[in-house]
């Protein structure tokens, strides 16, 4: 996770915000998916699928989205910010 939090600063700075949940904390985990459902990031069912069956330790997530491949982080990243 530290290179990629890493990685993104470099890349991006603060275009970028990161935020590390603990798959312990599950209230914060149902506010971030809100969050991202409210702005439209995600559909309700994408944001109930990724909290029952995504949560897991070092998952990442960018606007809500679930990251299948970490060596592709960058690619979402760039997805979302230029398009």
């Amino acid at each position: 996770m530290g290179e990629i939090y890493r990685q993104t600063m470099i890349d991006y700075g603060g275009k970028v915000d990161i935020i590390f949940l603990d798959p312990r904390n599950l209230i914060s985990i149902a506010a971030y998916f809100l969050k991202h459902i409210k702005a439209g990031n995600i559909t309700f069912w994408e944001g109930f699928n990724h909290f029952f069956l995504h949560i897991k330790f070092n998952a990442v997530f960018i606007n809500g989205r679930y990251l299948k491949d970490l060596n592709n982080y960058d690619k979402l990243i760039k997805e979302i910010l230029y398009t």
